[in-house]
Protein backbone atom coordinates (compact mmCIF):
# COMPACT_ATOMS: atom_id res chain seq x y z
CA UNK A 1 0.00 0.00 0.00
CA UNK A 2 2.96 2.40 0.81
CA UNK A 3 3.70 2.39 -2.97
CA UNK A 4 0.30 3.46 -4.00
CA UNK A 5 0.03 5.83 -1.27
CA UNK A 6 3.33 7.97 -2.46
CA UNK A 7 1.62 8.20 -5.66
CA UNK A 8 -1.71 10.23 -4.30
CA UNK A 9 0.20 12.25 -1.58
CA UNK A 10 2.52 13.34 -4.07
CA UNK A 11 0.48 14.50 -6.94
CA UNK A 12 -2.10 16.16 -4.55
CA UNK A 13 1.02 18.32 -2.66
CA UNK A 14 2.12 19.18 -6.00
CA UNK A 15 -1.02 20.02 -7.40
CA UNK A 16 -0.74 23.66 -5.87
CA UNK A 17 1.92 24.39 -8.38
CA UNK A 18 0.43 22.75 -10.93
CA UNK A 19 0.32 25.25 -14.06
CA UNK A 20 -3.29 26.17 -15.28
CA UNK A 21 -4.21 27.49 -18.19
CA UNK A 22 -7.15 27.95 -20.27
CA UNK A 23 -7.61 28.72 -23.92
CA UNK A 24 -10.01 29.21 -26.75
CA UNK A 25 -11.09 26.58 -29.76
CA UNK A 26 -8.17 27.84 -31.79
CA UNK A 27 -5.34 27.81 -29.37
CA UNK A 28 -5.25 31.29 -29.07
CA UNK A 29 -5.75 33.91 -26.46
CA UNK A 30 -4.75 31.87 -23.85
CA UNK A 31 -6.02 32.92 -19.89
CA UNK A 32 -5.05 31.91 -16.51
CA UNK A 33 -7.39 29.48 -14.67
CA UNK A 34 -8.39 32.31 -12.40
CA UNK A 35 -9.43 34.33 -15.36
CA UNK A 36 -12.59 31.71 -16.31
CA UNK A 37 -15.78 32.24 -15.15
CA UNK A 38 -16.46 28.97 -14.22
CA UNK A 39 -13.20 26.27 -13.54
CA UNK A 40 -13.80 22.83 -14.80
CA UNK A 41 -15.52 20.50 -12.44
CA UNK A 42 -14.88 16.65 -12.78
CA UNK A 43 -17.82 14.37 -10.81
CA UNK A 44 -19.17 17.33 -9.41
CA UNK A 45 -15.62 18.07 -7.63
CA UNK A 46 -12.62 20.01 -8.14
CA UNK A 47 -8.80 18.50 -9.41
CA UNK A 48 -8.19 16.80 -6.13
CA UNK A 49 -11.39 14.26 -6.86
CA UNK A 50 -9.60 13.35 -10.23
CA UNK A 51 -6.24 12.56 -8.52
CA UNK A 52 -8.24 10.41 -6.74
CA UNK A 53 -9.82 8.59 -9.97
CA UNK A 54 -5.99 8.43 -11.50
CA UNK A 55 -4.66 6.66 -8.19
CA UNK A 56 -7.36 4.36 -8.10
CA UNK A 57 -6.68 3.26 -11.60
CA UNK A 58 -2.86 3.16 -11.31
CA UNK A 59 -1.09 0.02 -11.91
CA UNK A 60 2.66 -0.28 -10.72
CA UNK A 61 4.13 -1.64 -13.92
CA UNK A 62 5.19 -5.05 -12.91
CA UNK A 63 8.88 -4.45 -14.20
CA UNK A 64 9.20 -1.06 -12.86
CA UNK A 65 8.46 -2.64 -9.21
CA UNK A 66 10.39 -5.50 -9.54
CA UNK A 67 13.59 -3.52 -10.35
CA UNK A 68 12.86 -0.90 -8.01
CA UNK A 69 12.03 1.35 -10.46
CA UNK A 70 10.86 5.10 -9.74
CA UNK A 71 10.41 8.48 -10.56
CA UNK A 72 8.22 11.22 -11.54
CA UNK A 73 6.46 11.60 -14.48
CA UNK A 74 4.42 15.88 -15.67
CA UNK A 75 1.68 15.03 -18.03
CA UNK A 76 -0.32 17.79 -19.59
CA UNK A 77 -3.63 17.38 -21.28
CA UNK A 78 -6.73 19.58 -22.42
CA UNK A 79 -10.06 18.87 -21.32
CA UNK A 80 -12.29 20.26 -24.01
CA UNK A 81 -15.30 21.97 -24.30
CA UNK A 82 -16.96 18.77 -24.81
CA UNK A 83 -16.03 17.49 -21.33
CA UNK A 84 -13.72 15.18 -22.83
CA UNK A 85 -10.17 14.73 -22.14
CA UNK A 86 -7.57 14.76 -25.00
CA UNK A 87 -4.14 15.45 -26.07
CA UNK A 88 -2.28 13.76 -23.22
CA UNK A 89 1.07 13.88 -23.32
CA UNK A 90 4.38 13.74 -21.33
CA UNK A 91 5.28 17.39 -20.38
CA UNK A 92 8.60 16.12 -18.97
CA UNK A 93 9.53 11.94 -18.59
CA UNK A 94 9.95 10.23 -14.93
CA UNK A 95 13.01 8.69 -17.33
CA UNK A 96 11.27 5.42 -17.35
CA UNK A 97 8.70 4.31 -20.16
CA UNK A 98 7.14 2.61 -18.26
CA UNK A 99 5.94 4.98 -15.81
CA UNK A 100 5.49 7.32 -18.53
CA UNK A 101 2.86 4.85 -20.12
CA UNK A 102 1.10 4.00 -17.29
CA UNK A 103 0.26 7.70 -16.36
CA UNK A 104 -0.88 7.84 -19.87
CA UNK A 105 -3.04 5.37 -20.28
CA UNK A 106 -5.23 6.42 -16.91
CA UNK A 107 -5.52 9.82 -17.37
CA UNK A 108 -6.56 8.81 -20.85
CA UNK A 109 -9.38 7.00 -19.35
CA UNK A 110 -10.74 9.74 -17.65
CA UNK A 111 -14.77 10.16 -17.48
CA UNK A 112 -15.94 13.51 -19.18
CA UNK A 113 -15.44 16.50 -17.53
CA UNK A 114 -17.97 19.58 -17.09
CA UNK A 115 -16.01 21.80 -19.11
CA UNK A 116 -14.95 25.29 -18.12
CA UNK A 117 -16.52 28.42 -19.22
CA UNK A 118 -14.95 32.24 -20.08
CA UNK A 119 -17.53 34.75 -21.44
CA UNK A 120 -20.13 32.80 -20.97
CA UNK A 121 -19.10 29.78 -23.17
CA UNK A 122 -17.27 26.42 -23.07
CA UNK A 123 -13.66 26.81 -23.36
CA UNK A 124 -10.85 24.14 -23.86
CA UNK A 125 -8.46 23.91 -20.78
CA UNK A 126 -5.26 22.94 -20.44
CA UNK A 127 -4.04 20.69 -17.45
CA UNK A 128 -0.60 19.82 -16.03
CA UNK A 129 -0.49 16.89 -13.79
CA UNK A 130 2.36 15.37 -11.55
CA UNK A 131 2.31 11.78 -11.13
CA UNK A 132 5.19 10.43 -8.90
CA UNK A 133 5.73 6.57 -8.75
CA UNK A 134 7.69 6.05 -5.48
CA UNK A 135 8.43 2.42 -3.48
CA UNK A 136 9.13 3.82 0.32
CA UNK A 137 9.89 0.63 3.50
CA UNK A 138 9.65 -2.86 2.40
CA UNK A 139 7.63 -2.90 -0.98
CA UNK A 140 5.03 -5.34 -1.69
CA UNK A 141 3.56 -6.96 -4.17
CA UNK A 142 1.57 -4.63 -6.01
CA UNK A 143 -2.11 -6.14 -6.47
CA UNK A 144 -3.12 -4.17 -9.38
CA UNK A 145 -5.78 -1.36 -8.55
CA UNK A 146 -8.29 -0.91 -11.01
CA UNK A 147 -8.29 -0.52 -14.66
CA UNK A 148 -10.66 0.52 -17.34
CA UNK A 149 -8.48 -1.44 -20.12
CA UNK A 150 -8.05 -5.11 -21.07
CA UNK A 151 -5.46 -6.89 -18.73
CA UNK A 152 -1.84 -8.14 -20.93
CA UNK A 153 -1.52 -10.38 -18.02
CA UNK A 154 -1.37 -14.19 -19.02
CA UNK A 155 -0.87 -15.60 -15.73
CA UNK A 156 -4.34 -14.29 -14.86
CA UNK A 157 -5.99 -15.52 -17.47
CA UNK A 158 -8.98 -17.17 -15.95
CA UNK A 159 -11.37 -18.65 -18.82
CA UNK A 160 -13.87 -19.44 -15.97
CA UNK A 161 -15.03 -17.28 -13.00
CA UNK A 162 -17.29 -19.13 -10.45
CA UNK A 163 -18.96 -17.85 -7.29
CA UNK A 164 -17.05 -18.69 -4.19
CA UNK A 165 -19.88 -20.44 -2.74
CA UNK A 166 -19.00 -23.64 -5.39
CA UNK A 167 -15.74 -23.69 -4.44
CA UNK A 168 -14.82 -26.96 -2.87
CA UNK A 169 -12.00 -25.19 -0.94
CA UNK A 170 -12.86 -21.53 0.05
CA UNK A 171 -9.83 -18.81 -0.61
CA UNK A 172 -8.01 -18.04 2.46
CA UNK A 173 -6.49 -14.58 3.40
CA UNK A 174 -3.38 -14.35 5.46
CA UNK A 175 -4.08 -18.17 6.52
CA UNK A 176 -7.63 -16.81 7.41
CA UNK A 177 -11.15 -16.34 5.86
CA UNK A 178 -13.43 -13.15 5.56
CA UNK A 179 -12.84 -11.49 9.12
CA UNK A 180 -8.77 -12.08 8.40
CA UNK A 181 -9.25 -9.50 5.08
CA UNK A 182 -12.07 -7.36 7.07
CA UNK A 183 -9.27 -6.65 9.79
CA UNK A 184 -6.94 -5.83 7.16
CA UNK A 185 -9.15 -4.05 5.08
CA UNK A 186 -10.31 -1.44 8.12
CA UNK A 187 -6.58 -1.11 9.22
CA UNK A 188 -5.80 -0.06 5.32
CA UNK A 189 -9.12 2.45 5.38
CA UNK A 190 -8.76 6.18 5.42
CA UNK A 191 -11.91 8.30 5.56
CA UNK A 192 -12.02 10.82 3.03
CA UNK A 193 -11.46 13.79 4.33
CA UNK A 194 -14.36 15.74 2.88
CA UNK A 195 -17.20 12.59 3.65
CA UNK A 196 -15.79 13.58 7.18
CA UNK A 197 -16.40 17.39 7.33
CA UNK A 198 -19.52 16.85 5.78
CA UNK A 199 -20.57 13.52 7.77
CA UNK A 200 -21.56 11.59 4.99
CA UNK A 201 -22.03 7.89 6.08
CA UNK A 202 -22.74 4.76 3.60
CA UNK A 203 -22.46 1.09 2.82
CA UNK A 204 -20.64 0.00 -0.39
CA UNK A 205 -20.72 -3.49 -1.28
CA UNK A 206 -17.56 -4.45 -4.11
CA UNK A 207 -17.61 -7.38 -6.02
CA UNK A 208 -13.97 -8.64 -7.03
CA UNK A 209 -12.23 -11.39 -8.86
CA UNK A 210 -10.03 -13.84 -6.68
CA UNK A 211 -7.75 -15.21 -9.51
CA UNK A 212 -6.61 -19.11 -9.75
CA UNK A 213 -2.94 -17.36 -8.49
CA UNK A 214 -4.50 -15.37 -5.64
CA UNK A 215 -4.81 -11.92 -7.18
CA UNK A 216 -7.31 -9.73 -6.60
CA UNK A 217 -8.26 -8.09 -9.55
CA UNK A 218 -11.64 -6.88 -11.95
CA UNK A 219 -12.84 -4.37 -8.58
CA UNK A 220 -16.16 -3.05 -9.02
CA UNK A 221 -18.87 -1.43 -7.22
CA UNK A 222 -22.13 -3.68 -7.25
CA UNK A 223 -24.13 -1.15 -4.99
CA UNK A 224 -23.26 2.38 -4.40
CA UNK A 225 -23.03 4.11 -0.72
CA UNK A 226 -24.82 7.02 -2.79
CA UNK A 227 -21.26 8.62 -2.16
CA UNK A 228 -18.11 8.98 -5.01
CA UNK A 229 -16.07 9.78 -2.08
CA UNK A 230 -16.88 6.50 -0.06
CA UNK A 231 -17.10 4.12 -3.26
CA UNK A 232 -13.77 5.41 -4.68
CA UNK A 233 -11.84 4.53 -0.82
CA UNK A 234 -13.37 1.19 -0.87
CA UNK A 235 -12.19 0.66 -4.33
CA UNK A 236 -8.99 1.75 -3.59
CA UNK A 237 -8.08 -0.32 -0.56
CA UNK A 238 -9.79 -3.61 -2.01
CA UNK A 239 -7.59 -3.01 -5.04
CA UNK A 240 -4.47 -3.11 -2.89
CA UNK A 241 -4.84 -6.35 -1.21
CA UNK A 242 -2.60 -8.61 -1.36
CA UNK A 243 -2.95 -12.16 -2.53
CA UNK A 244 -5.12 -14.70 -1.31
CA UNK A 245 -4.93 -18.51 -1.29
CA UNK A 246 -6.86 -19.26 -4.45
CA UNK A 247 -10.33 -21.75 -3.73
CA UNK A 248 -10.44 -25.19 -4.94
CA UNK A 249 -12.96 -26.89 -6.90
CA UNK A 250 -11.37 -30.82 -7.34
CA UNK A 251 -8.26 -29.75 -6.15
CA UNK A 252 -7.19 -27.56 -8.24
CA UNK A 253 -7.34 -23.50 -8.20
CA UNK A 254 -10.27 -21.54 -9.65
CA UNK A 255 -11.52 -18.32 -10.35
CA UNK A 256 -14.06 -17.16 -7.90
CA UNK A 257 -16.08 -13.86 -7.62
CA UNK A 258 -16.46 -12.65 -3.94
CA UNK A 259 -18.59 -9.94 -2.64
CA UNK A 260 -17.56 -7.79 0.24
CA UNK A 261 -19.42 -4.58 2.12
CA UNK A 262 -17.67 -2.20 3.35
CA UNK A 263 -19.54 0.69 5.69
CA UNK A 264 -18.38 4.27 6.75
CA UNK A 265 -19.84 5.18 9.64
CA UNK A 266 -19.10 8.31 12.04
CA UNK A 267 -19.13 7.49 15.87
Amino acid sequence: MKSFMTIIVAALSLLVSVNLLAQNTNNSDQKSIDQLEEQPSFKGGSVDKFVLWVFSHLRYPEEAYKNNITGKVFLEFIIHKDGKVRDVKVLRSSGNELLDKEAIRVVSLSPEWKPGKANGNAINVRYALPVAFDLKGEPKKPAGGITLAASDDSANNDTEVVPVSSADEKPKFQGGGNNEFTKWMFNELRYPEEARLKKIMGRTILEFVISKTGRVKDVKVLKSSGSELLDSEALRVISLSPDWEPAKMKGKPVAVTYTFPVIFMLR
